[in-house]
């Protein structure tokens, strides 16, 4: 009902003003005769759009079995560049039962990739306080907020723990 009404659509950029309300329906995308796919490849889109200088954020669910991490991981240094300007890092999401809210890398070029722990495909249905805390801070242009919890897991080796945690670092 929210996402029919008419200054919902507007204010997503769905219709223009004047325009009537497109129907909404909540479907998976896969579908017959109702998902088609418009654009292969959206590479050229975001190239032009950091040729342009515009800030772009790219995020996705660690989950999302339509669009996996894997593959993002090779194809979104392809269209940032190869400089980083935050290295790859835990971001958090203050209040949550789990604050470890996945990584994110910011990208020279005004690209930052961001996955979400715990989420597939719909981010913000399934992490909303993750998903608000994440673009409320991008829309701010602030760093995503840190992860405050534990730093270091300490991993099992057959005879004994792995030392892989910097000195001091607290433990899971």
């Amino acid at each position: 009902t929210y996402l029919a009404l008419p200054e919902v659509q507007q204010q997503l950029n769905v219709i223009s003003p004047g325009q009537p309300p497109r129907s909404w329906q909540q479907w998976d995308g896969d579908s017959p005769g109702f998902y088609n796919i418009s654009v292969p490849d959206t590479q050229p889109a975001y190239r032009a759009l950091i040729a342009a200088k515009m800030r772009v954020l790219i995020y996705e669910g660690l989950g999302d079995t339509a669009v996996p991490d894997a593959g993002a991981q090779k194809w979104v240094p392809r269209v940032a560049g190869a400089g980083i300007s935050a290295a790859r890092r835990k971001w958090g999401a203050p209040g949550e039962a789990n604050p470890h809210a996945g990584d994110v890398t910011v990208y020279d070029s005004g690209l930052t990739y961001a996955t979400v722990k715990g989420a597939g495909h719909m981010v913000p249905s399934v992490r909303p306080v993750a998903a608000l805390a994440m673009m409320r801070a991008w829309l701010r242009d602030e760093p995503l907020p840190p992860y405050l919890g534990k730093r270091c897991k300490r991993l099992w080796l057959g005879r004994g723990y792995g030392k892989f945690c910097p000195d001091g670092a607290p433990s899971l």
